[in-house]
C-alpha cells in the first residue's frame, strides 16, 4: 500500500476513534494508532471493528496519561489472539511522551478493549491464515478543555 493511503487510512482511523469518544461526551481522547510496523508487515491490515479503551477513573482524576504497546496475533477470522504488552508509560502534564516512566495503570483498559477488536481475516491462496506479530500502540490524553 503507497505510503499516502496508508497516511489517508491512519487520519481516518484516529478520527472515527476520536469522534466516537466526543459522541460520547467524554471529554478525552484514547487515540488508537496502528503502529508503522504493523502497516509494512501487512499491507492488507484493515480493522473492522475497533473498541475504544475505557479511561481509567483514577488516571483522570489525577490527571495521569500514557500509552500501552502492545503485540498481538489474529487467528483465520480475524479475532485478536495471545497479547502481549510491549512497553506501558505514564506521565502527568507538563511532562511529555518523552519524558514517561514505567507505569501500568493503563495496560487492563487497553488489554480489555483489544480483546473486542477485530479484523479483516487475511487470505493466502484462498484460505484465511492467522497472522503474528501485529503491533498497535493505544494512546490515553486527556482533552485541552
Amino acid at each position: 500500500m503507497p505510503m499516502q493511503a496508508r497516511s489517508f487510512y491512519y487520519r481516518v482511523l484516529k478520527s472515527l476513534c476520536c469522534g466516537v469518544l466526543a459522541v460520547a461526551g467524554i471529554g478525552l481522547t484514547a487515540q488508537i494508532l496502528l503502529a508503522a510496523e504493523a502497516a509494512a508487515k501487512y499491507p492488507g491490515l484493515r480493522p473492522m471493528v475497533v473498541v475504544p479503551p475505557e479511561y481509567p477513573a483514577e488516571a483522570m482524576a489525577s490527571n495521569l496519561q500514557g500509552y500501552v504497546a502492545l503485540e498481538f496475533g489474529t487467528d483465520e477470522m480475524g479475532n485478536v489472539i495471545n497479547p502481549t504488552v510491549k512497553e506501558s508509560c505514564a506521565w502527568r502534564p507538563p511532562a511529555t511522551r518523552e519524558t514517561c516512566t514505567a507505569d501500568t495503570t493503563f495496560v487492563p483498559s487497553a488489554l480489555a478493549a483489544l480483546a473486542q477488536w477485530k479484523y479483516a481475516p487475511q487470505v493466502e491462496n484462498g484460505a484465511s491464515v492467522p497472522r503474528q506479530g501485529v503491533v498497535t500502540i493505544l494512546q490515553f490524553q486527556l482533552s485541552d478543555d
